[in-house]
């Protein structure tokens, strides 16, 4: 029997220069241990908005690079993309985080406590450009 948490997706992450990719780890995912606790080694990645070199050798088909998933992309892989484009946002990060050391059971991010950051953020570059 799957497991419920199945539908506790992961939410996209979004590079600092507009590249987009999911990023998915659960029992029913390309990724390693294949489970809904992790924390996880190798992830499911997919549907990203433009073609990544780095993940090619892991697409399900090439013909298609943003319209596929790649299966089994390691964690360093992944972290070496979103360095590649610049980081990533407070969800990405938080996603990142998740997989590698806490796994799913620990997936509480709010959308409270995500707007509260996205508001000091926002205070921050506003006091940076003074």
């Amino acid at each position: 029997m799957r497991s419920t948490t199945i539908n506790k997706l992961f939410k996209w992450i979004t590079c600092a220069d507009g590249f987009v990719m999911s990023v998915q780890a659960h029992d029913g995912a390309y990724c390693e241990p294949r489970d809904d606790r992790g924390p996880w080694y190798e992830v499911e990645v997919g549907y990203p908005n433009a073609e990544e070199f780095l993940l090619m050798d892991y697409v399900e088909d090439a013909s298609r690079p943003t319209d596929t998933v790649y299966a089994y992309v390691p964690v360093s892989l992944i972290e070496q993309v979103i360095e590649k484009h610049g980081g990533t946002n407070a969800e990405g990060t938080h996603t990142m985080t998740v997989i590698k050391e806490r796994g799913r059971d620990q997936l509480w991010w709010s959308a409270k406590l995500q707007a509260a950051f996205n508001e000091k953020q926002k205070e921050l570059r506003e006091l940076q450009k003074l």
